[in-house]
Protein backbone atom coordinates (compact mmCIF):
# COMPACT_ATOMS: atom_id res chain seq x y z
CA UNK A 1 0.00 0.00 0.00
CA UNK A 2 1.87 3.39 -0.83
CA UNK A 3 1.52 6.40 0.62
CA UNK A 4 -0.62 8.18 -1.82
CA UNK A 5 -3.16 5.77 -0.77
CA UNK A 6 -3.08 5.83 2.99
CA UNK A 7 -3.83 9.54 2.48
CA UNK A 8 -6.56 9.57 0.85
CA UNK A 9 -8.45 6.76 2.89
CA UNK A 10 -7.42 9.05 5.99
CA UNK A 11 -9.26 12.22 4.12
CA UNK A 12 -11.97 9.68 3.31
CA UNK A 13 -12.09 8.66 6.99
CA UNK A 14 -12.01 12.05 8.47
CA UNK A 15 -14.87 13.26 6.19
CA UNK A 16 -16.99 10.44 7.41
CA UNK A 17 -16.42 10.79 10.47
CA UNK A 18 -16.99 14.49 10.87
CA UNK A 19 -20.83 13.34 8.86
CA UNK A 20 -21.10 10.49 11.62
CA UNK A 21 -20.57 12.12 14.72
CA UNK A 22 -24.20 14.40 14.52
CA UNK A 23 -25.75 11.51 13.19
CA UNK A 24 -25.15 8.81 15.98
CA UNK A 25 -25.78 11.74 18.55
CA UNK A 26 -29.13 12.00 16.26
CA UNK A 27 -29.71 8.29 16.52
CA UNK A 28 -28.99 8.41 19.75
CA UNK A 29 -31.74 10.69 20.49
CA UNK A 30 -34.28 8.75 18.26
CA UNK A 31 -33.54 5.47 20.39
CA UNK A 32 -34.44 7.41 23.33
CA UNK A 33 -31.21 6.86 25.18
CA UNK A 34 -29.45 10.20 24.09
CA UNK A 35 -26.53 11.05 22.29
CA UNK A 36 -23.50 9.62 24.08
CA UNK A 37 -25.05 6.11 23.74
CA UNK A 38 -25.52 6.89 20.14
CA UNK A 39 -21.59 7.33 19.81
CA UNK A 40 -20.74 4.57 22.10
CA UNK A 41 -22.99 2.13 20.04
CA UNK A 42 -21.69 3.58 16.49
CA UNK A 43 -17.46 3.62 17.56
CA UNK A 44 -18.67 -0.02 18.79
CA UNK A 45 -20.29 -1.34 15.65
CA UNK A 46 -17.98 0.35 13.25
CA UNK A 47 -14.30 -0.40 14.75
CA UNK A 48 -15.52 -3.65 14.66
CA UNK A 49 -16.85 -4.33 11.12
CA UNK A 50 -14.01 -2.57 10.02
CA UNK A 51 -11.35 -4.86 11.33
CA UNK A 52 -13.13 -8.11 11.35
CA UNK A 53 -15.55 -7.28 8.53
CA UNK A 54 -15.07 -8.88 4.77
CA UNK A 55 -16.11 -5.22 3.14
CA UNK A 56 -12.91 -3.26 3.25
CA UNK A 57 -15.32 -0.40 1.88
CA UNK A 58 -18.48 -0.75 3.83
CA UNK A 59 -19.20 1.94 6.78
CA UNK A 60 -21.16 0.32 9.94
CA UNK A 61 -22.34 2.25 12.75
CA UNK A 62 -26.04 4.51 13.38
CA UNK A 63 -28.45 3.00 11.77
CA UNK A 64 -31.84 4.76 11.80
CA UNK A 65 -33.90 1.38 11.20
CA UNK A 66 -32.45 -0.19 14.35
CA UNK A 67 -32.88 2.90 15.91
CA UNK A 68 -36.49 3.63 15.64
CA UNK A 69 -37.30 -0.14 16.46
CA UNK A 70 -35.33 0.01 19.70
CA UNK A 71 -37.26 3.13 21.12
CA UNK A 72 -40.49 2.01 21.96
CA UNK A 73 -38.39 -0.56 24.22
CA UNK A 74 -36.78 2.54 25.91
CA UNK A 75 -40.39 3.76 26.51
CA UNK A 76 -41.24 0.33 28.21
CA UNK A 77 -37.91 -0.93 30.13
CA UNK A 78 -35.52 1.23 30.10
CA UNK A 79 -32.25 1.50 29.44
CA UNK A 80 -31.25 -2.03 30.51
CA UNK A 81 -33.94 -3.31 28.78
CA UNK A 82 -32.34 -1.26 25.68
CA UNK A 83 -28.72 -2.46 26.39
CA UNK A 84 -30.00 -6.34 26.25
CA UNK A 85 -32.33 -5.67 23.46
CA UNK A 86 -28.99 -4.26 21.58
CA UNK A 87 -26.44 -7.19 22.64
CA UNK A 88 -29.60 -10.25 22.10
CA UNK A 89 -29.90 -8.60 18.77
CA UNK A 90 -25.86 -9.36 18.40
CA UNK A 91 -26.37 -12.32 19.36
CA UNK A 92 -28.91 -13.70 16.52
CA UNK A 93 -26.47 -12.13 13.87
CA UNK A 94 -24.06 -14.36 15.55
CA UNK A 95 -25.99 -17.34 14.79
CA UNK A 96 -27.23 -15.71 11.31
CA UNK A 97 -23.67 -16.29 10.57
CA UNK A 98 -23.36 -19.71 12.19
CA UNK A 99 -26.08 -20.27 10.28
CA UNK A 100 -24.51 -19.08 6.94
CA UNK A 101 -27.88 -17.37 6.21
CA UNK A 102 -26.07 -14.37 4.77
CA UNK A 103 -27.31 -14.88 1.31
CA UNK A 104 -30.46 -16.27 2.39
CA UNK A 105 -31.38 -12.44 4.32
CA UNK A 106 -30.74 -10.49 0.80
CA UNK A 107 -34.24 -11.89 -0.74
CA UNK A 108 -36.08 -10.01 1.92
CA UNK A 109 -38.56 -8.50 -1.02
CA UNK A 110 -37.69 -4.95 -2.13
CA UNK A 111 -41.45 -4.00 -1.94
CA UNK A 112 -41.58 -4.76 2.01
CA UNK A 113 -37.85 -2.45 2.63
CA UNK A 114 -39.19 0.36 0.52
CA UNK A 115 -42.63 0.56 2.85
CA UNK A 116 -40.30 0.38 5.85
CA UNK A 117 -37.65 2.72 4.89
CA UNK A 118 -40.81 5.10 3.39
CA UNK A 119 -42.52 4.74 6.99
CA UNK A 120 -39.48 5.76 9.27
CA UNK A 121 -39.31 8.63 7.08
CA UNK A 122 -42.06 9.72 8.10
CA UNK A 123 -42.07 8.74 11.61
CA UNK A 124 -38.86 10.55 12.06
CA UNK A 125 -39.88 13.89 10.61
CA UNK A 126 -43.14 13.49 12.67
CA UNK A 127 -41.86 12.85 16.02
CA UNK A 128 -38.85 14.97 16.00
CA UNK A 129 -41.02 17.98 15.07
CA UNK A 130 -41.23 18.59 19.18
CA UNK A 131 -37.92 18.92 19.84
CA UNK A 132 -37.33 21.03 16.87
CA UNK A 133 -39.36 23.70 18.54
CA UNK A 134 -37.67 23.09 22.22
CA UNK A 135 -40.09 20.16 23.46
CA UNK A 136 -39.28 16.71 24.16
CA UNK A 137 -40.96 14.02 21.86
CA UNK A 138 -43.92 12.47 23.06
CA UNK A 139 -45.58 9.27 23.60
CA UNK A 140 -47.89 7.35 21.43
CA UNK A 141 -45.78 7.31 18.53
CA UNK A 142 -46.97 9.41 15.48
CA UNK A 143 -50.62 9.96 16.48
CA UNK A 144 -48.92 10.81 19.92
CA UNK A 145 -46.59 13.42 18.69
CA UNK A 146 -49.65 14.85 16.32
CA UNK A 147 -51.77 14.70 19.05
CA UNK A 148 -49.11 16.67 21.48
CA UNK A 149 -48.73 19.54 18.24
CA UNK A 150 -52.25 21.49 19.17
CA UNK A 151 -51.31 22.07 22.89
CA UNK A 152 -47.35 22.63 22.47
CA UNK A 153 -45.76 25.87 23.35
CA UNK A 154 -43.35 27.07 20.86
CA UNK A 155 -40.12 28.09 21.73
CA UNK A 156 -39.34 30.51 18.54
CA UNK A 157 -35.60 29.93 19.56
CA UNK A 158 -35.50 26.02 18.87
CA UNK A 159 -37.75 26.63 16.03
CA UNK A 160 -35.23 29.05 14.50
CA UNK A 161 -32.54 26.80 14.84
CA UNK A 162 -34.11 23.77 13.90
CA UNK A 163 -35.01 25.70 10.51
CA UNK A 164 -31.60 26.87 9.87
CA UNK A 165 -30.45 23.15 10.29
CA UNK A 166 -33.10 21.89 8.06
CA UNK A 167 -32.64 24.27 5.39
CA UNK A 168 -28.56 24.06 5.26
CA UNK A 169 -29.12 20.03 5.30
CA UNK A 170 -31.44 19.90 2.49
CA UNK A 171 -30.10 22.73 -0.11
CA UNK A 172 -26.48 21.77 0.83
CA UNK A 173 -25.08 21.87 -2.95
CA UNK A 174 -23.82 18.20 -4.23
CA UNK A 175 -20.81 19.73 -5.14
CA UNK A 176 -19.10 21.06 -2.17
CA UNK A 177 -20.25 17.48 -0.13
CA UNK A 178 -16.63 15.92 -0.79
CA UNK A 179 -15.24 19.21 0.80
CA UNK A 180 -17.45 19.66 3.58
CA UNK A 181 -20.48 17.19 4.09
CA UNK A 182 -24.07 18.82 4.30
CA UNK A 183 -25.07 17.02 7.64
CA UNK A 184 -21.70 18.52 9.17
CA UNK A 185 -22.35 21.63 7.71
CA UNK A 186 -25.94 21.91 9.27
CA UNK A 187 -24.40 20.74 12.82
CA UNK A 188 -22.19 23.82 12.75
CA UNK A 189 -24.71 26.74 11.50
CA UNK A 190 -27.28 25.37 13.59
CA UNK A 191 -24.81 25.22 16.48
CA UNK A 192 -23.75 28.60 16.01
CA UNK A 193 -26.72 30.23 15.59
CA UNK A 194 -27.88 28.80 18.75
CA UNK A 195 -25.02 29.84 20.45
CA UNK A 196 -24.33 33.22 19.06
CA UNK A 197 -28.21 34.30 18.24
CA UNK A 198 -30.67 31.81 19.79
CA UNK A 199 -29.63 31.06 23.16
CA UNK A 200 -32.91 30.05 24.71
CA UNK A 201 -33.05 26.60 22.49
CA UNK A 202 -32.24 23.74 24.46
CA UNK A 203 -29.25 22.51 24.24
CA UNK A 204 -27.43 18.78 24.48
CA UNK A 205 -26.43 19.15 28.28
CA UNK A 206 -23.94 17.37 30.58
CA UNK A 207 -22.78 13.89 29.04
CA UNK A 208 -20.51 11.11 29.86
CA UNK A 209 -17.04 11.69 29.35
CA UNK A 210 -14.33 8.72 28.79
CA UNK A 211 -14.96 4.77 28.76
CA UNK A 212 -18.26 4.02 29.57
CA UNK A 213 -19.25 1.43 32.19
CA UNK A 214 -20.17 -2.15 31.42
CA UNK A 215 -24.01 -2.98 31.40
CA UNK A 216 -25.33 -5.84 33.08
CA UNK A 217 -28.19 -7.13 30.81
CA UNK A 218 -31.29 -8.21 32.37
CA UNK A 219 -33.88 -10.47 29.92
CA UNK A 220 -37.36 -10.44 29.18
CA UNK A 221 -39.32 -12.47 26.72
CA UNK A 222 -40.72 -9.52 25.09
CA UNK A 223 -36.74 -8.24 24.05
CA UNK A 224 -37.14 -11.36 21.74
CA UNK A 225 -39.20 -9.62 18.61
CA UNK A 226 -37.48 -6.70 18.91
CA UNK A 227 -33.89 -8.20 18.88
CA UNK A 228 -34.76 -10.24 15.94
CA UNK A 229 -36.00 -7.45 14.21
CA UNK A 230 -33.07 -5.39 14.84
CA UNK A 231 -30.85 -8.46 13.37
CA UNK A 232 -33.30 -8.92 10.66
CA UNK A 233 -33.09 -5.16 9.67
CA UNK A 234 -29.18 -5.11 10.14
CA UNK A 235 -28.46 -8.31 8.33
CA UNK A 236 -30.49 -7.41 5.29
CA UNK A 237 -29.78 -3.71 5.09
CA UNK A 238 -25.70 -4.39 5.66
CA UNK A 239 -26.09 -6.91 3.07
CA UNK A 240 -27.91 -5.27 0.26
CA UNK A 241 -25.32 -2.22 1.16
CA UNK A 242 -22.12 -4.33 1.16
CA UNK A 243 -23.66 -5.59 -2.65
CA UNK A 244 -23.99 -2.09 -3.95
CA UNK A 245 -20.71 -0.87 -2.38
CA UNK A 246 -18.97 -4.47 -4.33
CA UNK A 247 -20.36 -3.01 -7.17
CA UNK A 248 -18.87 0.66 -7.27
CA UNK A 249 -15.38 -0.29 -5.62
CA UNK A 250 -15.40 -3.96 -8.10
CA UNK A 251 -14.85 -5.53 -4.79
CA UNK A 252 -15.81 -8.50 -3.13
CA UNK A 253 -17.36 -9.43 0.33
CA UNK A 254 -18.14 -12.45 2.45
CA UNK A 255 -21.69 -12.37 3.75
CA UNK A 256 -21.82 -14.70 6.75
CA UNK A 257 -18.59 -12.80 7.86
CA UNK A 258 -19.90 -9.34 7.51
CA UNK A 259 -22.75 -10.98 9.33
CA UNK A 260 -21.07 -11.72 12.58
CA UNK A 261 -18.69 -8.39 12.32
CA UNK A 262 -22.38 -6.96 13.01
CA UNK A 263 -23.20 -9.32 15.67
CA UNK A 264 -19.95 -8.69 17.55
CA UNK A 265 -20.36 -4.98 17.13
CA UNK A 266 -23.78 -4.66 18.70
CA UNK A 267 -23.00 -7.32 21.52
CA UNK A 268 -20.15 -5.10 22.34
CA UNK A 269 -21.93 -1.87 22.17
CA UNK A 270 -24.65 -3.19 24.24
CA UNK A 271 -22.66 -4.18 26.77
CA UNK A 272 -20.66 -1.14 26.62
CA UNK A 273 -24.31 1.21 26.54
CA UNK A 274 -24.72 1.81 23.18
CA UNK A 275 -26.89 1.93 20.42
CA UNK A 276 -27.56 -0.18 18.01
CA UNK A 277 -25.87 -0.13 14.47
CA UNK A 278 -25.76 -1.65 11.30
CA UNK A 279 -24.27 -0.30 8.17
CA UNK A 280 -24.50 3.28 7.78
CA UNK A 281 -25.55 5.43 4.14
CA UNK A 282 -21.83 7.07 4.46
CA UNK A 283 -20.23 4.07 3.31
CA UNK A 284 -21.40 6.03 -0.26
CA UNK A 285 -19.54 9.28 0.63
CA UNK A 286 -16.69 6.97 1.66
CA UNK A 287 -16.54 5.73 -1.96
CA UNK A 288 -17.51 8.93 -3.02
CA UNK A 289 -14.19 10.54 -1.04
CA UNK A 290 -11.96 8.09 -2.45
CA UNK A 291 -12.03 4.67 0.45
CA UNK A 292 -10.93 1.67 -0.20
CA UNK A 293 -9.30 0.16 2.47
CA UNK A 294 -10.26 -0.41 6.05
CA UNK A 295 -8.38 2.44 6.88
CA UNK A 296 -11.24 4.87 6.17
CA UNK A 297 -13.83 3.17 8.17
CA UNK A 298 -11.20 2.51 10.89
CA UNK A 299 -10.42 6.37 11.09
CA UNK A 300 -14.29 7.30 11.24
CA UNK A 301 -14.91 5.89 14.30
CA UNK A 302 -12.01 7.33 16.11
CA UNK A 303 -12.60 10.71 15.05
CA UNK A 304 -16.73 9.57 16.66
CA UNK A 305 -13.81 8.90 19.68
CA UNK A 306 -12.04 11.64 19.66
CA UNK A 307 -15.36 13.99 19.05
CA UNK A 308 -17.10 11.59 22.52
CA UNK A 309 -13.59 12.51 24.50
CA UNK A 310 -12.43 15.90 23.41
CA UNK A 311 -15.11 18.28 21.87
CA UNK A 312 -17.87 20.33 23.49
CA UNK A 313 -20.74 18.19 22.49
CA UNK A 314 -22.96 18.97 25.22
CA UNK A 315 -23.28 22.96 24.17
CA UNK A 316 -25.09 21.62 20.67
CA UNK A 317 -28.47 22.39 20.53
CA UNK A 318 -31.09 19.59 20.39
CA UNK A 319 -32.82 21.33 17.82
CA UNK A 320 -30.01 20.54 15.59
CA UNK A 321 -30.10 17.39 16.38
CA UNK A 322 -33.62 16.98 15.61
CA UNK A 323 -33.01 19.51 12.13
CA UNK A 324 -30.90 16.72 11.35
CA UNK A 325 -32.96 13.94 11.92
CA UNK A 326 -35.70 15.66 9.88
CA UNK A 327 -33.31 16.02 7.55
CA UNK A 328 -32.51 12.25 7.35
CA UNK A 329 -36.17 11.13 7.17
CA UNK A 330 -36.96 13.40 4.07
CA UNK A 331 -34.01 11.44 3.00
CA UNK A 332 -35.16 7.86 4.02
CA UNK A 333 -38.52 8.18 2.38
CA UNK A 334 -38.64 5.57 -0.86
CA UNK A 335 -39.58 8.65 -3.40
CA UNK A 336 -38.53 6.56 -6.75
CA UNK A 337 -41.22 3.48 -5.12
CA UNK A 338 -44.14 5.98 -4.13
CA UNK A 339 -43.20 7.88 -7.39
CA UNK A 340 -44.05 4.99 -9.54
CA UNK A 341 -46.56 3.40 -7.34
CA UNK A 342 -49.48 3.71 -9.66
CA UNK A 343 -47.19 1.67 -12.08
CA UNK A 344 -46.31 -0.74 -9.81
CA UNK A 345 -48.60 -4.17 -9.68
CA UNK A 346 -50.98 -3.93 -7.34
CA UNK A 347 -49.66 -7.32 -5.28
CA UNK A 348 -45.96 -5.46 -4.48
CA UNK A 349 -48.04 -2.15 -4.08
CA UNK A 350 -50.20 -3.44 -1.71
CA UNK A 351 -46.46 -4.84 0.41
CA UNK A 352 -45.12 -1.74 0.06
CA UNK A 353 -48.60 0.13 1.35
CA UNK A 354 -49.18 -2.55 4.11
CA UNK A 355 -45.79 -2.41 5.58
CA UNK A 356 -45.60 1.29 5.78
CA UNK A 357 -49.31 1.57 7.49
CA UNK A 358 -48.91 -0.92 10.03
CA UNK A 359 -45.03 0.42 10.79
CA UNK A 360 -46.88 3.77 11.25
CA UNK A 361 -49.40 2.93 12.72
CA UNK A 362 -48.66 0.19 14.76
CA UNK A 363 -45.39 -0.71 15.52
CA UNK A 364 -42.41 -1.90 13.27
CA UNK A 365 -41.50 -5.17 14.66
CA UNK A 366 -45.26 -6.17 14.31
CA UNK A 367 -45.08 -4.29 10.29
CA UNK A 368 -41.86 -6.67 9.43
CA UNK A 369 -44.21 -9.97 10.46
CA UNK A 370 -47.05 -9.04 8.61
CA UNK A 371 -44.83 -7.44 5.63
CA UNK A 372 -43.31 -10.73 5.81
CA UNK A 373 -46.31 -12.85 5.29
CA UNK A 374 -48.23 -10.37 2.81
CA UNK A 375 -45.04 -10.80 0.19
CA UNK A 376 -45.00 -14.18 1.02
CA UNK A 377 -48.88 -14.68 -0.48
CA UNK A 378 -48.35 -12.17 -3.11
CA UNK A 379 -45.17 -13.98 -4.24
CA UNK A 380 -47.47 -17.93 -4.28
CA UNK A 381 -49.95 -15.76 -5.77
CA UNK A 382 -47.50 -14.90 -9.08
CA UNK A 383 -46.21 -18.04 -8.90
CA UNK A 384 -49.70 -19.99 -9.13
CA UNK A 385 -50.16 -18.15 -12.23
CA UNK A 386 -47.02 -18.36 -13.73
CA UNK A 387 -46.90 -22.65 -13.17
CA UNK A 388 -50.94 -22.80 -14.02
CA UNK A 389 -49.70 -21.36 -17.49
CA UNK A 390 -47.33 -23.89 -18.04
CA UNK A 391 -49.68 -26.93 -17.17
CA UNK A 392 -51.07 -28.85 -20.56
CA UNK A 393 -53.72 -31.05 -19.83
CA UNK A 394 -55.20 -32.47 -22.96
CA UNK A 395 -57.34 -35.63 -24.39
CA UNK A 396 -55.46 -38.05 -26.62
CA UNK A 397 -57.25 -38.88 -30.38
CA UNK A 398 -57.45 -42.97 -29.87
CA UNK A 399 -55.52 -43.07 -32.86
CA UNK A 400 -52.21 -41.56 -31.16
CA UNK A 401 -52.54 -44.93 -28.97
CA UNK A 402 -54.01 -47.43 -31.27
CA UNK A 403 -52.61 -47.80 -34.64
CA UNK A 404 -56.47 -48.71 -35.40
CA UNK A 405 -58.28 -46.29 -33.08
CA UNK A 406 -60.45 -43.20 -34.43
CA UNK A 407 -58.86 -39.73 -34.32
CA UNK A 408 -62.72 -38.57 -33.78
CA UNK A 409 -62.80 -40.54 -30.54
CA UNK A 410 -60.96 -40.26 -27.03
CA UNK A 411 -60.37 -42.58 -24.23
CA UNK A 412 -56.90 -41.46 -22.82
CA UNK A 413 -55.97 -37.95 -21.65
CA UNK A 414 -52.43 -36.51 -21.58
CA UNK A 415 -51.09 -33.90 -19.11
CA UNK A 416 -48.10 -32.56 -19.11
CA UNK A 417 -46.53 -30.95 -15.64
CA UNK A 418 -44.80 -27.53 -15.36
CA UNK A 419 -41.26 -27.34 -14.52
CA UNK A 420 -42.02 -25.64 -11.22
CA UNK A 421 -44.66 -27.51 -8.88
CA UNK A 422 -45.25 -25.85 -5.62
CA UNK A 423 -47.90 -25.05 -3.14
CA UNK A 424 -48.58 -21.91 -4.43
CA UNK A 425 -50.25 -23.70 -7.82
CA UNK A 426 -50.94 -27.07 -6.05
CA UNK A 427 -54.40 -26.91 -4.89
CA UNK A 428 -56.00 -24.96 -8.18
CA UNK A 429 -53.85 -27.41 -10.53
CA UNK A 430 -55.34 -30.31 -8.57
CA UNK A 431 -58.62 -29.12 -9.17
CA UNK A 432 -58.00 -27.95 -13.08
CA UNK A 433 -56.72 -31.56 -13.58
CA UNK A 434 -59.56 -33.59 -12.04
CA UNK A 435 -62.12 -31.97 -13.72
CA UNK A 436 -60.26 -32.55 -17.16
CA UNK A 437 -59.68 -36.56 -16.53
CA UNK A 438 -62.74 -37.51 -14.89
CA UNK A 439 -64.00 -38.81 -18.27
CA UNK A 440 -61.11 -40.57 -19.43
CA UNK A 441 -60.56 -44.26 -18.89
CA UNK A 442 -56.65 -44.11 -18.83
CA UNK A 443 -54.38 -41.07 -17.94
CA UNK A 444 -50.80 -40.07 -18.86
CA UNK A 445 -49.29 -37.94 -16.81
CA UNK A 446 -45.77 -36.70 -17.95
CA UNK A 447 -43.28 -35.22 -15.30
CA UNK A 448 -40.35 -34.92 -18.01
CA UNK A 449 -40.01 -31.32 -17.90
CA UNK A 450 -40.17 -31.04 -13.71
CA UNK A 451 -37.28 -29.74 -12.02
CA UNK A 452 -38.71 -29.16 -8.60
CA UNK A 453 -41.82 -30.58 -6.75
CA UNK A 454 -42.87 -29.35 -3.00
CA UNK A 455 -44.31 -32.07 -0.26
CA UNK A 456 -48.27 -30.33 -0.96
CA UNK A 457 -47.85 -30.65 -4.65
CA UNK A 458 -46.84 -33.95 -4.61
CA UNK A 459 -49.44 -34.81 -1.85
CA UNK A 460 -52.20 -33.55 -3.85
CA UNK A 461 -51.15 -35.06 -7.13
CA UNK A 462 -51.40 -38.36 -4.97
CA UNK A 463 -55.03 -37.65 -4.13
CA UNK A 464 -56.10 -36.93 -7.93
CA UNK A 465 -54.10 -40.36 -9.28
CA UNK A 466 -55.71 -42.07 -5.90
CA UNK A 467 -58.09 -45.10 -7.85
CA UNK A 468 -57.25 -43.90 -11.06
CA UNK A 469 -55.69 -45.41 -13.92
CA UNK A 470 -52.61 -44.00 -14.63
CA UNK A 471 -49.25 -43.58 -16.25
CA UNK A 472 -46.28 -41.45 -14.24
CA UNK A 473 -44.25 -40.96 -17.23
CA UNK A 474 -40.62 -39.40 -16.85
CA UNK A 475 -40.17 -38.87 -13.26
CA UNK A 476 -36.52 -38.49 -12.05
CA UNK A 477 -34.15 -36.33 -9.92
CA UNK A 478 -35.77 -34.26 -7.08
CA UNK A 479 -39.64 -34.92 -8.22
CA UNK A 480 -39.42 -38.51 -8.30
CA UNK A 481 -38.03 -38.38 -4.44
CA UNK A 482 -40.69 -36.10 -3.37
CA UNK A 483 -43.23 -38.37 -5.08
CA UNK A 484 -42.37 -41.34 -3.96
CA UNK A 485 -42.59 -40.14 -0.31
CA UNK A 486 -45.57 -38.63 -0.71
CA UNK A 487 -47.46 -39.06 -4.63
CA UNK A 488 -49.07 -42.43 -3.67
CA UNK A 489 -47.24 -43.41 -6.97
CA UNK A 490 -48.26 -47.29 -6.31
CA UNK A 491 -51.83 -46.09 -7.59
CA UNK A 492 -49.64 -45.75 -11.36
CA UNK A 493 -47.31 -47.22 -13.05
CA UNK A 494 -43.77 -45.43 -13.53
CA UNK A 495 -42.45 -45.27 -17.25
CA UNK A 496 -39.43 -44.03 -18.76
CA UNK A 497 -41.65 -41.79 -21.34
CA UNK A 498 -44.92 -40.97 -23.02
CA UNK A 499 -44.20 -43.37 -25.83
CA UNK A 500 -43.64 -46.08 -23.30
CA UNK A 501 -47.01 -44.89 -21.17
CA UNK A 502 -48.40 -45.76 -24.62
CA UNK A 503 -46.82 -48.83 -25.46
CA UNK A 504 -48.52 -50.47 -22.25
CA UNK A 505 -51.87 -48.87 -22.82
CA UNK A 506 -51.81 -50.98 -25.67
CA UNK A 507 -50.51 -54.53 -23.70
CA UNK A 508 -53.36 -53.81 -20.91
CA UNK A 509 -50.15 -53.48 -18.51
CA UNK A 510 -51.92 -50.26 -17.48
Amino acid sequence: MNVRRIITDLQAGIVVGIVLVPVAMAYGLIAGIGPAAGLYGAIAVGLVAAVAGSSRVLVAGPNVFVALVLGPVVFEYGLAGAFTTTMLAGIILLAFAAARWGRLVAYIPYSLLAGFFTAAGIVLVITHVMPAIGLSTAKGGVIGNVTAWTTAAINLDALAVAGATVAIGLLWPRKLARYAPGPFVALVAGTAIGLLLFQDAPVVGDIPRGLPTPTTPIFNPAFVLPAFTIALLCAANGLLTALQADSLTGSSHRPNQLLAAFGAGNLLGGLMGGNAGGASVTTFLNIQAGGRTVIAPITSSLIMLLALVALPIERIPIAALAGIIIVNGCLVVDWQYVKRIAKVPRGYAAVMLITAVVAIAVDFNVAVIIGLVAASLVGARRSEQSELQRLVSVPLPDSAVWADGDPLESHVGLVVMPDWVSVASAREMARVVTGDIRENQVTIFDFRRVAYMDDTAASLTGQVIAGRRVALAGLQGPARETMLAFGNVAAGRLVSDVDEAKAAIRTGAI
